[in-house]
């Protein structure tokens, strides 16, 4: 099938001179699959490009005659390959509902982000706009949790809705 989802990320930081300002409101788009394993046991797969990023503050203090403040918000796009279990239980009227658990693959294709510095002295040139492929490394990997309903119209063809988590780990 044809997966069109609109997502909401956001950066958990573990620095001192960093903290997370915000999320990042994108998309994922691409195609998708269940492979039977029994009656109501899949393995879920396809191949998506996603959208994600997120927003942060930092207050850096190198030294004590240097201090910089300022905002980034960064913009990732990936091609990510999910891979999971997916439970689905008997048909409820046309409706059935499901929980997947399973992993996320994914290679970064494009980062960008906006620097804005909270300094004044930098009145004309404060913000900075740049690609940062460098900043990211290429492979992302990470964790996939959701549940959500399939209502269906006739034969094979349905409509899902649900809600997934994804935790990436690298």
């Amino acid at each position: 099938g044809l997966k069109l989802t609109p997502t909401y990320c956001w950066f958990a930081l573990d620095r001192e001179d960093v903290e997370s300002d915000g999320g990042y409101v994108g998309y994922i788009y691409g195609i998708m699959a269940d492979f039977r394993l029994a009656d109501n046991y899949f393995v879920l797969t396809g191949l998506e490009m996603s959208q994600r990023g997120g927003k942060y503050k930092f207050d850096y203090h190198p030294n004590d005659s240097t201090h910089v403040e300022g905002k980034v918000t960064q913009r990732l796009q990936f091609v990510d390959i999910p891979i999971a279990l997916k439970l689905k239980t008997n048909e409820i009227g046309y409706t059935r509902y499901y929980g997947t658990f399973g992993f996320l693959m994914g290679f970064t294709t494009k980062a960008n982000q906006d620097i804005e510095y909270d300094d004044p002295s930098l009145e004309e040139n404060n913000r900075d706009k740049r690609a940062n492929m460098s900043d990211f490394g290429v492979f992302n990997f990470g964790l996939l949790v959701g549940a959500g309903l399939e209502y269906k119209f006739s034969g094979n063809t349905a409509v899902m809705a649900g809600l997934q988590y994804h935790n990436s780990f690298v």
